[in-house]
């Protein structure tokens, strides 16, 4: 299948339309582009990036112990309600 029509767009796009009318954008190109354009707010993108994919693991660890820890004590507190109504000021 042959390209033809190449257009520079902005930011870098590059669009191309097929023998049969179908158009297609080069979003790598695009990503580059935008990269080399914005290098500060990449680099901090990507270290963003990193610190939440290094964090995740121990926030959502934390997160369950806690939440087993209210799961547990509310299903204790359920049972020590329950021996109360069954004893009965026994």
């Amino acid at each position: 299948m042959k390209e033809h029509n190449q257009v520079k767009q902005d930011y870098a796009t590059v669009k191309t339309t097929t023998e049969t009318g179908v158009r297609k954008v080069d979003h790598l190109q695009r990503t580059f582009d935008y990269v080399a354009e914005h290098p500060g707010e990449s680099i901090f993108a990507i270290g963003a990036v990193i610190v939440a994919v290094a964090v995740a693991p121990s926030a959502i660890t934390a997160a369950g112990a806690v939440l087993t820890a209210k799961l547990l004590g509310g299903l204790t507190s359920i049972l020590i309600g329950i021996s109360i109504f069954n004893n009965k000021g026994e």
